[in-house]
């Protein structure tokens, strides 16, 4: 019963990125989506889990998946981790960011640059 969570997002994930897939967007795209989503929830799982009762600003699971998205942003947010997991994860998710967001931003670019010289022909 407490997987319920997990794997209702797990669910929702797939049915988004099959949607996306399906002549939308490429695979590529898709995985690099899903691998984001996956980790920072899964993060944010992890660093609810760890820390609650521990960490008094954690006090339910949308604060820690608010750690995990500000963290994974670069952005940082006002919920600092006291456990040794929390402290990995603080470390690793910013490191997930500053390795995918680039990613992102390179294929939105090729997108908008294609379009713009197909516009030109």
């Amino acid at each position: 019963l407490k997987m319920a969570p997990l794997i209702r997002a797990f669910a929702a994930v797939i049915i988004v990125v099959a949607w996306l897939v399906n002549g939308r967007i490429k695979m590529l795209f898709a995985g690099y989506l899903f691998t984001v989503v996956a980790f920072t929830y899964l993060a944010a799982l992890l660093f609810y889990c760890y820390e609650y009762g521990i960490n008094p600003k954690v006090d339910n699971f949308g604060n820690a998946l608010w750690w995990a998205w500000m963290g994974v942003t670069t952005v940082g947010a006002a919920i600092f981790p006291v456990t040794a997991i929390g402290k990995v994860l603080a470390v690793l998710l910013p490191a997930l960011g500053m390795m995918f967001f680039p990613i992102f931003t390179i294929y939105v670019t090729n997108i908008y640059s294609a379009h713009d010289r197909k516009r030109d022909k």
